[in-house]
C-alpha cells in the first residue's frame, strides 16, 4: 500500500465486516513520530536505580514510566536486581536496561552483567529491528565489593546516547532527584577528595619546610660559590720600558697566568697609582682581552715609571 491514513471509525458492511482495521504497531508508529524514546521525567525518581536501604549486593529500579518506539512501559513497584559476587581482583560494570522486545510483544526491565577488567566497560544497549534498550543506570562493581552504595550507581537516564528523557508530551521536567544526586556526589567528592588534598598538601608543606627549603638554600649557596669562582683578584705590573707605539694609545702585553679567554679585566689602582698616572698625563688606562691575550692601553700619554696595581678578573659565559 503506497498510502496510509488514520485513525477513522470503522463502518460495518452488510456482512458485518468492518472496513477499517488498525494494528497496535500502527498506533505505536504514530506516537513515535512526536514522542521520543526515553524515560518520562515526572516524577524525578521515575525508573531511577537506587541502592538498597541497607546496602548489600542488590539494587532497586524505582516505579516510573518509559517509552520506546511508540510503546509504553510502566513499573508500578520497585524491582530488585541481584548484582552478584564481585571479582576479587578486577572491577566490573553492570547495566540496568529497559528492553523493547518486538517478537515477545513486551517491554521489560532486566540486568546485564559486564565483564571484569583492568579498565571495566559497561555493556552497550542492544538496538536492532527486534530489540531496543534504554540503559537507565550503570552499576560500578569494584573488586572485592560486598555492598553497592548509591555512590557506585551512575544514573544514565539523562544520557541521550543510551537513554534520554521524554519531553515532547510534558510541560515541565522535575529535576529534584537529579539535583539531589549531583549534590550527593559533590558532598562525597568534598568529603573524600578534600581529605586527600589536605593530606597531600600537608606532605608538601613538610617538604617545603625541611628538605626543599634546605635544598634551595644549597642551590643559592652553589650559585654564590659559582659566581665567586668566576671572579678572581690578580696583581699586574706594567713596566715603563714595556710600552710600544709612537702615539696614543700606547700598548703593552700583560702577563696574567690565571686569565682565560672569557675574562674581563677591571683595574683597581690605589691612590698612589692614580697620582702617578696623573703626573704622567695618562687620561685612561685599561686592559683588553682578545682571545686570551691581555693588552694594556694608555691614552694621551704613557707612564714613565713602573706601575703595579690590583685587577679583578670576571669570567663572562
Amino acid at each position: 500500500m503506497a498510502e496510509k491514513s488514520g485513525f477513522f471509525n470503522a463502518v460495518a458492511d452488510s456482512s458485518g465486516n468492518y472496513d477499517r482495521e488498525y494494528l497496535a504497531e500502527d498506533f505505536a508508529a504514530y506516537f513515535s513520530r512526536f514522542i521520543a524514546n526515553g524515560v518520562f521525567p515526572n516524577p524525578s525518581t521515575g525508573l531511577q536505580v537506587t541502592a538498597a536501604s541497607s546496602p548489600n549486593m542488590t539494587v532497586l529500579l524505582q516505579p516510573g514510566y518509559g517509552y520506546i518506539n511508540g510503546y509504553t512501559y510502566e513499573n508500578t513497584a520497585a524491582i530488585s536486581f541481584d548484582i552478584g559476587v564481585a571479582d576479587g581482583v578486577l572491577n566490573r560494570k553492570d547495566a540496568i536496561m529497559i528492553r523493547w522486545d518486538k517478537a515477545g510483544r513486551v517491554v521489560k526491565a532486566y540486568k546485564i552483567q559486564g565483564n571484569p577488567g583492568a579498565s571495566a566497560v559497561a555493556p552497550s544497549p542492544v538496538r536492532t529491528a527486534d530489540y531496543y534498550d534504554l540503559c537507565v543506570a550503570i552499576v560500578n562493581v569494584n573488586a572485592g565489593a560486598t555492598t553497592i552504595t548509591q555512590a557506585a550507581i551512575e544514573d544514565t537516564r539523562m544520557d541521550t546516547a543510551i537513554c534520554g528523557i521524554v519531553t515532547g508530551a510534558v510541560t515541565q521536567v522535575d529535576t529534584t532527584t537529579l539535583y539531589n544526586q549531583i549534590q550527593s556526589d559533590l558532598n562525597q567528592f568534598k568529603t573524600v577528595n578534600e581529605a586527600d588534598f589536605r593530606a597531600w598538601f600537608a606532605t608538601i608543606q613538610d617538604i617545603l619546610d625541611a628538605d626543599t627549603a634546605g635544598h634551595l638554600l644549597n642551590l643559592i649557596d652553589d650559585l654564590d660559590d659559582t659566581k665567586a669562582d668566576k671572579t678572581r683578584k690578580v696583581t699586574i705590573t706594567l713596566t715603563a720600558e714595556g710600552w710600544t707605539g709612537s702615539s696614543s694609545p700606547y700598548q703593552q702585553v700583560v702577563s696574567i697566568p690565571s686569565g682565560t679567554t672569557k675574562d674581563i679585566v677591571d683595574l683597581q689602582p690605589d691612590d698612589a697609582t692614580v697620582n702617578q698616572l696623573s703626573n704622567n698625563s695618562v687620561s685612561v688606562l685599561k686592559v683588553d682581552n682578545v682571545d686570551g691575550v691581555f693588552t694594556a692601553k694608555a691614552f694621551s700619554n704613557k707612564p714613565s715609571v713602573d706601575i703595579t696595581l690590583q685587577a679583578t678578573l670576571t669570567e663572562v659565559v
